[in-house]
């Protein structure tokens, strides 16, 4: 069985327009915690409103790992897959992230430790047109 863990790094995330997606659909997040995924850049498509990374070495993006349980695990990647339109629009594929320790917000202290957990990418996506996300962070996103 899949470890039942998504990284989210744009929309999903706690706060933002589509995190309340998982209440709606009766599945319940059992654990969460602050990760960067290394050597990817968050970067806007067409406009500010949709969060993609690509690669680029030498940067992180932040985001959120959210566990749920095995049993529901499926159900929520059925759910998530349509909302991201995988595998069409955003692909799911695993990818390793390292946990961090966000005490005392902005510092970000790291943890070494590394798990691969699902994320949505768009692996074919080339264009630059949105541009960066401030600070590789979807919460910080309207700062300049």
């Amino acid at each position: 069985m899949t470890t039942p863990l998504i990284f989210a790094y744009g929309t999903l995330r706690t706060g933002c327009p589509n995190h309340e997606r998982f209440s709606r659909w009766g599945v319940p997040i059992i654990g969460q915690q602050f990760a960067l995924l290394h050597n990817h850049q968050l970067r806007f498509l067409g406009g500010r409103a949709v969060p993609y990374i690509r690669e680029h070495p030498g940067e992180s993006v932040l985001g959120e790992v959210f566990r749920f349980e095995e049993e529901a695990f499926d159900y929520v990647l059925d759910c998530l897959d349509q909302v991201e339109g995988h595998p069409r629009f955003y692909y799911r594929q695993p990818m390793p992230v390292e946990y961090i320790n966000m005490d005392i917000p902005p510092v970000r202290r790291r943890t070494g430790v590394i798990e691969e957990v699902f994320t949505y990418t768009m692996p074919n996506y080339n264009r630059d047109d949105g541009g960066a996300v401030p600070h590789n962070d979807f919460s910080r996103r309207d700062e300049q």
